[in-house]
């Protein structure tokens, strides 16, 4: 449940990992770290880099279908 709103808060963007980590129930980054990166197979800051790149995949797909 934790990790499922910590994937959330990463999505919106604004927040630091280590703000996210607390706002979800975790005493420190390193320990949210390593849970996430057991559940999800990636560390929090590559989720948050995928997100990042898939994201400017969809607009510049969307840029391009417009011209």
């Amino acid at each position: 449940m934790r990790i499922r709103n910590a994937k959330e808060l990463i999505s919106k963007g604004s927040l630091k990992l280590s703000e996210i980590s607390a706002a979800v129930g975790f005493e420190n980054t390193r320990h949210f770290s390593r849970v996430f990166k057991e559940l999800e197979g990636i560390s929090p800051f590559e989720y948050r880099g995928k997100l990042f790149v898939e994201s400017e995949r969809f607009t510049n797909r969307e840029q391009t279908e417009k011209e």
